[in-house]
């Protein structure tokens, strides 16, 4: 429910969620710069995991074929396959949810359990990639009810009691 109250696809009944006003344009309540995967993966059922993404590419004007495949290749799914995204375990749903939350070169991503359904070295992976991210200055949100995620990627960890976030722990920089 959070991410999807930072993102404005929900409001909330009480308080308030600010995000940062660079991150908003006039005519819009969505934040851009953000990648974002809430509630697993939602793509077209017939079409490739690069079809669906280039899909999104054209939609959103910012993204082209490298970008596509530079996205597809960092989660570890097979540029080049013919494989439809019916045919796609969960976990390589995940990964192209990933995927796609990566492809715009986001400056916040905002990930809903990201781990969920993926194998050893796709976590191993995931978590190369994020320290990636981390490294170039993005700022990542993520949900986990797994420490081990929390503890290696976390510079700061909250918890939502009662419905209100409370920071837990910080990490020493």
């Amino acid at each position: 429910m959070l991410l999807k109250l930072i993102c404005g696809f929900e409001f909330p009944d009480e308080g308030e969620v600010i995000v940062n006003p660079r991150f908003l344009s006039s005519k819009r309540t969505f934040p851009e710069k953000f990648g974002v995967t809430i509630n697993g993966p939602a793509f077209l059922a017939n079409a490739t995991a690069q079809e669906n993404l280039l899909q999104l590419a054209r939609i959103r004007g910012v993204s082209g074929i490298d970008d596509v495949r530079e996205a597809l290749a960092r989660v570890g799914l097979d540029v080049g396959t013919k494989k439809r995204v019916r045919t796609f375990s969960l976990g390589m749903k995940q990964k192209l949810s990933i995927a796609q939350a990566l492809l715009e070169k986001p400056e916040v991503l905002l990930l809903d359990e990201p781990f969920n359904a993926l194998d050893e070295s796709s976590v191993t992976r995931l978590v190369s990639e994020l320290r990636a991210e981390q490294a170039k200055g993005t700022t990542i949100l993520f949900t986990s009810h797994q420490k081990e995620h929390v503890q290696q990627l976390c510079d700061e960890v909250f918890e939502l009691v009662d419905g209100k976030a409370k920071l837990i722990g910080v990490q020493a920089a």
